[in-house]
């Protein structure tokens, strides 16, 4: 299927901002503020104004023969930086043996260890990406082909470069892993795509599974389309979590015509809500982070902002029933590690400037049903008893607050600065708006008892 071969070679971070194309800085565990990334055969440190520290270049050969190099990944956990690099080796075979290695470095760019694995599979072999171990060591996403049968696996490699743990994914006959977050509780969840081996094509789907640091599941769920269709599929655009331990999803819906899905996952496993964005095309996300007690979507080069619980007040939101399963077939892979010698040699400078966004609601104007900026705000955000609305203007303005299914439960008429009372509201998220008639804007409100 060709949209599986497509996201099986995407490359995808955590906690990150991409700066552009080129650039994609290292994962890290939260709280750590060193940036560090790779950017063609090249990795690099940055200080604190976005000048390179060091640069070094790999663009040499960890065995002979070698035909391609490319860097996937990097992680930093606060004391090393780990490597992920993937060449490809001239056989005697087809299709060519690759060798994915993981180097080592220390914060001056010293490397300390490579390891490489060779790999020659007739239906395949890449990896995906690198995340750092809370322990020591780094996590490595890699999917093993045999024929047309695919494997999603999650791997950790130690701080002296031995092989600790192996996770095999598989729920069907093709499986890529895509992706491994970190969670507050210093476990991990790893997500991955898969279409059935039942039913033809079967209807493609993703699944998570949260693991310990020893690499034990502690649950396994896929997610998948209410009543779907082989026409239908959901695949993995991006994955982020928030404070708590919750997980977004915001997935690649294929049905009658394209989307992007966001499902919110809890702690457990257990799905919190699920929205269609209509308007938002397959594969138009290229950066989802958390920051501020929001999930803030990069599209088309703007930001938009959703609230805990999915919800913007720009975007066409429809519901989107998922169900769950549990249908994990364990595997065991295997890996086998060699040492190599690979001495990097240093590079020309870089410097990073950080890109700015547009905001999406914004930039709709009143083509999007809201005016432009107006300078209209409120405080505090979450509320519990009352909300201040600090405004004068010359013609009334009315005032309305409405819940999650657009009913209007407080409206107001407002000439100068007002305070709104809204202890009589339940717990929950709402929308805030303002209109004279001319204009109308309208913002998320928190609620909280």
């Amino acid at each position: 299927m060709k949209t599986l071969l497509h996201i099986s070679i995407c490359f995808i971070v955590c906690f990150t901002k991409y700066a552009h194309a080129q650039i994609k800085f290292a994962n890290t565990l939260t709280g750590v503020s060193d940036q560090y990334g790779i950017s063609g055969t090249t990795v690099f440190k940055l200080d604190a104004n976005g000048n390179s520290v060091w640069v070094k270049d790999f663009a040499g050969q960890i065995v002979s023969s070698t035909f391609s190099n490319v860097l996937y990944g990097s992680a930093f956990d606060g004391k090393n930086l780990y490597i992920l690099e993937m060449q490809g080796q001239l056989g005697s075979g087809i299709p060519p043996i690759m060798n994915a290695a993981v180097i080592k470095m220390d914060t001056l760019g010293n490397v300390l260890f490579t390891k490489y694995n060779s790999v020659q599979s007739p239906g395949g072999y890449g990896v995906t990406d690198i995340f750092p171990s809370f322990v020591n060591g780094a996590w490595i996403i890699d999917n093993y082909g045999s024929g047309f049968t695919h494997y999603g696996r999650v791997f950790k490699i130690g701080s002296t470069g031995s092989l600790l743990s192996v996770l095999g994914i598989w729920y069907g006959s093709v499986a890529f892993s895509i992706k491994v977050c970190p969670l507050p509780d210093s476990t991990y969840v790893i997500c991955s795509d898969h279409r059935e081996s039942t039913g033809g094509f079967g209807v493609p789907f993703s699944a998570l599974i949260k693991f310990d640091e020893s690499g034990s599941i502690i649950w396994q769920y896929s997610y998948e389309i209410l009543n779907g269709t082989s026409g239908e599929a959901l695949f993995e655009q991006k994955m982020v979590v928030d404070n708590s331990g919750n997980i977004y999803l915001f997935e690649n819906y294929y049905g009658a015509g394209t989307a992007t899905v966001g499902i919110k996952i809890n702690s457990s496993g257990s799905v919190v809500t699920s929205k269609l964005w209509p308007t938002l095309a397959a594969f138009s996300i290229t950066d989802l982070r958390f920051e501020n007690n929001e999930i803030i979507a990069v599209y088309n080069n703007e930001e938009i902002h959703f609230d805990t619980s999915l919800n913007n007040s720009c975007l066409n939101t429809q519901n989107f029933s998922i169900i769950t399963g549990n249908r994990l077939v364990p595997t065991t892979p295997t890996h086998s590690f060699s040492n190599a010698s690979f001495t990097p040699s240093n590079s020309a400078p870089i410097t990073y400037t950080p890109s700015n966004y547009l905001d999406y609601c914004s930039s709709l104007g009143i083509e999007g049903g809201q005016s432009k900026s107006t300078g209209f705000n409120f405080y505090p955000n979450p509320a519990k008893d009352k909300i201040t609305i600090p405004i004068e203007l010359e013609d009334k303005m009315a005032i309305e607050i409405l819940d999650l299914q657009g009913k209007i439960v407080l409206e107001e008429i407002c000439l100068t600065e007002s305070e709104i009372d809204v202890s009589k509201l339940k717990a929950g998220t709402y929308f805030i708006r303002m209109s004279n008639g001319n204009w109308n804007e309208k913002k998320t409100l928190i609620i909280e008892r």
